[in-house]
């Protein structure tokens, strides 16, 4: 149970501490709309890519739920993610422990999320970094490079210029490895 607590502690913080993920693990995703769905995201990618981008975007996850089977090593979790204060994104995920390690993730959310909330900068901005981390097939220094490209973009400069998601283009400029 420490595993699945801890689990929920690195959402909640918005840091993800590799040493508690699987190098060799791997996560999934219902998220269809966005072109990756059942595609094995290695769980190395995952962390990093939510640690320099995806909490820089979002305000906060807070899990109403989690269940972990010891026996089975066999986890659930259910996190209400909020971007903008008050857009909320409700997505489950199950999870596999092995030796006090995650080994692997499946992600479930609405297929219509990321549609139904275009009136939203941060969400508009999740949008972009979802294409532009996770299409060069998850390999992590290709991701940096397609995100330098994009934040120095037209594009980019809109949301610099946007006091909403200005901050967080800050914020992940400055975790982004040199």
């Amino acid at each position: 149970m420490s595993v699945a607590q801890e689990f929920q502690k690195m959402y909640e913080n918005k840091h993800f501490v590799r040493e508690k993920f699987d190098p060799a693990g791997f996560l999934q995703t219902d998220l269809t709309e966005l072109g990756h769905d059942q595609a094995k995201m290695p769980l190395p990618f995952f962390v990093d890519y939510n640690n320099a981008w995806w909490f820089e975007i979002i305000d906060g996850v807070e899990v109403p739920e989690l269940r972990f089977d010891p026996d089975t090593g066999e986890g659930y979790i259910q996190l209400e993610i909020r971007y903008d204060g008050d857009r909320m994104l409700h997505a489950s995920q199950t999870f596999t422990v092995v030796d006090d390690r995650i080994v692997r993730i499946r992600t479930t959310a609405p297929p219509d999320f990321f549609t139904s909330n275009r009136d939203s900068e941060l969400v508009d901005l999740d949008t972009y970094g979802n294409q532009i981390w996770l299409d060069p097939a998850y390999d992590f220094e290709k991701s940096v490079a397609a995100a330098r490209r994009f934040l120095a973009s037209p594009e980019a400069a809109k949301f610099h210029q946007n006091p909403k998601t200005q901050p967080s283009l800050q914020r992940i400029q400055a975790n982004l490895p040199s």
